[in-house]
């Protein structure tokens, strides 16, 4: 092909499918510019569109000999055009979803390993406040917080008066909470 020469797109469309690259070229160079648009329209990013532009003329180049038989080239340079958008998109989404996945993941982990060591902490503070109550205090709050027991029982146990025990629950969880 001559250099300079113009052809209608059935014309490029022959010669590209008989393998001549300056039509190639020439079809490149006269759908380039609005398919860029039509791309950076749809996806907003200008490497997306380099991508997907570069992507489209490889499959035009490589399924070349179906030109031949081509009625309307513009119309099937459209449909490659918006296949690979599409694919590209799908693409893009896929992958945010599976960052925002990944992230909200990461996040769920730091904040449940973050909850259990405060769990554990917690439960060493309350051990350490436990073992600094009287023997009186410590066997009350360890029948009814450890073994499950109602006041009556403790206090049938203890061989105490139920308001008695209750005084000394009570005097046991403020030590806790203070400690």
């Amino acid at each position: 092909m001559e250099n300079g020469s113009q052809y209608d797109d059935k014309d490029l469309c022959q010669l590209i499918a008989a393998g001549d690259k300056d039509a190639f070229i020439q079809l490149f160079k006269k759908y380039s510019a609005p398919l860029s648009s039509f791309i950076l329209g749809l996806t907003k990013s200008d490497n997306i569109t380099d991508e997907a532009l570069q992507e489209i003329f490889m499959r035009v180049w490589y399924n070349r000999e179906k030109f031949a038989d081509l009625d309307e080239p513009k119309a099937y340079i459209f449909r490659v055009t918006a296949t690979v958008c599409y694919t590209s998109l799908k693409q893009i989404l896929t992958e945010n979803i599976i960052a925002y996945n990944v992230q909200h993941e990461f996040s769920y982990q730091n904040n449940q390993v973050e909850e259990t060591a405060r769990f554990y902490k917690l439960a060493a503070d309350i051990q350490n406040a436990v073992k600094a109550l009287t023997p009186p205090q410590k066997k009350v709050y360890q029948l009814s917080r450890e073994q499950g027991l109602k006041v009556p029982e403790i206090a049938e146990e203890l061989s105490l008066s139920p308001n008695n025990v209750r005084s000394i629950l009570n005097d046991s969880v403020e030590s806790i909470d203070d400690y």
